[in-house]
C-alpha cells in the first residue's frame, strides 16, 4: 500500500487532553491513512544544522514545554525506534545530496509524541525522527521530503 505524506500541526502538548477538532482529527487519522508499517517524522522541535536521523531503538521522552498540566509530564509514548530504517533514511538523504548525521540517542519531543499518541495510541509502530534546519527555507525542506517519498511505497508514513 502506498502511504500518504502528511503535514501535521500538533499545537501545544495539551492537545492530548482537550476536546478540540484538531484532537478529533488526529484520533481518526488511522482511518484516513491506514495502518503503516513504520513512521518517519520530521518534528519542528528537533532543530539541527543539516538533517540528523535518530537511530535510537528505544527513544525516551522529551517534555520540551513548561507550564502545562502535570498529567502531561507523566505521559509516556513507548513506540520503538528502527535503526535499520533510520540507516535507510540516512542513505536516501545522502543519495539526494544531503549530508545527514545521526543521533544515537534522542527521545520523542512533543512534536512527535503528542500527535502519535492520539493517532496510534498502541505505540507499536516504529518511528524514526528526522530533524529540520530552521536556517533553511521551504524549498530545502520540500527537497528533504521528496528524497524520502519512495518510503511511502513500502507502507511507511512520512510526516512533516
Amino acid at each position: 500500500m502506498t502511504m500518504p505524506s502528511l503535514f501535521l500541526s500538533h499545537g501545544g502538548p495539551n492537545i492530548v487532553l482537550e476536546d478540540t477538532p484538531a484532537r478529533d482529527y488526529l484520533t481518526g487519522l488511522e482511518a484516513v491513512t491506514g495502518r503503516p508499517s513504520a513512521i518517519v517524522i520530521m518534528s519542528a522541535h528537533f532543530e539541527t544544522s543539516g538533517p540528523v536521523v535518530v537511530t535510537d531503538p528505544e527513544p525516551g521522552m522529551i517534555y520540551d514545554f513548561g507550564g502545562f498540566p502535570d498529567e502531561l509530564y507523566a505521559m509516556v509514548y513507548p513506540a520503538p525506534g528502527n535503526p535499520q530504517l533510520a540507516e535507510r533514511v540516512r542513505t536516501m538523504l545522502g543519495e539526494a545530496g544531503f549530508a545527514a548525521g545521526v543521533a544515537a540517542e534522542r527521545g520523542y519531543d512533543h512534536g512527535t509524541w503528542t500527535p502519535m499518541l492520539l493517532a496510534f495510541p498502541a505505540a507499536d509502530i516504529p518511528i524514526v525522527q528526522v530533524s529540520i534546519d530552521p536556517s533553511r527555507d521551504a524549498a530545502y525542506h520540500y527537497a528533504l521530503g521528496r528524497a524520502l517519498a519512495p518510503l511511502r511505497d513500502d507502507d511507511i508514513l512520512v510526516i512533516g
